[in-house]
């Protein structure tokens, strides 16, 4: 039912606000996992190991003895994990899956993106994007948006200015300041992360809105803080590579593109106008 809520809140035409359809969506999530925010990572990734008999009182147990992050998880040892966790192997097999989780996470939208970028000839900007990390990635996501008619892309972050957002854009003329940031780990993007465009444009006009790209995603921590800040937007790198596909294919004017990604939380794949990508001639 509220996935249901989510997508009706998703409808453009309705101009719901984001932060409700991002509310909708982890309140989903949450009675889907049966578990607060802070817990649905722990419990996404013992399933995704299939570690034995680890669900959401185990997830519960970790919070309530003080292990809010994977890196306390780690530096725990496996003694005190056992402990808590009521079983060795089970502790064993979660504390190997919280280390291992560093391979990006695919997207079921990769191999349709690829099918229309080559379409469009920019397959091997969007083919950096999807398997470069880091400065490479940064590069081919300035490139990608130089390609969109009405865009201005400008480096900030050149290696001589210190302490700015990496990108500003400027699309109609409508300036929007971008961080990009990329992590190894399939837990996601930490807050620190999430949100360092904030200080970073402490120096520019507060007119300027705030965007904080993450590839490959965020965590719970930093969607469930999105939802309440009224001047920041986080994109996960999917969802942004969809919206600027269809502003490229002649799907969306790039002013709605901008419109979009200026709505402050957890930028949403359905609220992207237009046709999406999969569907294809």
């Amino acid at each position: 039912m509220l996935d249901g809520l989510h997508s009706i809140a998703a409808v453009p035409n309705l101009k719901c606000p984001q932060s409700v359809g991002n509310n909708l969506s982890l309140l989903s999530r949450r009675i889907r996992w049966g578990a607060p925010a802070e817990a649905i990572d722990f419990i996404r990734i013992a399933q995704k190991s299939r570690v034995p008999g680890f669900g959401r009182q185990r997830a519960m147990s970790l919070l309530q003895n003080g292990f809010d992050t994977f890196e306390k998880i780690i530096n725990a040892g496996i003694e005190k994990l056992s402990k808590i966790l009521k079983n060795r192997q089970r502790a064993e097999e979660f504390l190997k899956a919280t280390a291992e989780s560093g391979s990006s996470e695919s997207h079921s939208y990769v191999s349709i993106h690829f099918r229309l970028a080559k379409k469009l000839s920019i397959s091997e900007i969007v083919s950096t994007c999807e398997n470069t990390m880091h400065t490479e990635y940064e590069e081919a996501v300035a490139e990608l948006l130089r390609r969109m008619p009405s865009c201005e892309v400008i480096l900030l972050d050149d290696g001589k200015r210190q302490n700015v957002p990496d990108l500003l854009v400027k699309i109609d003329g409508l300036p929007v300041l971008i961080e990009i940031k990329t992590t190894a780990k399939s837990t996601g993007l930490k807050k620190e992360k999430a949100f360092a465009v904030q200080q970073k444009a402490a120096d520019f006009s507060d007119e300027m809105h705030r965007v904080t790209l993450g590839k490959p995603r965020f965590d719970e921590t930093s969607k469930s803080k999105a939802m309440a800040s009224h001047s920041i937007t986080l994109v996960e790198h999917s969802v942004f590579l969809e919206a600027v596909l269809r502003v490229l294919d002649q799907r969306i004017e790039p002013k709605a593109f901008h419109s979009w990604i200026t709505q402050p939380g957890i930028a949403e794949m359905e609220r992207i106008p237009g046709n999406p990508t999969y569907m294809q001639n």
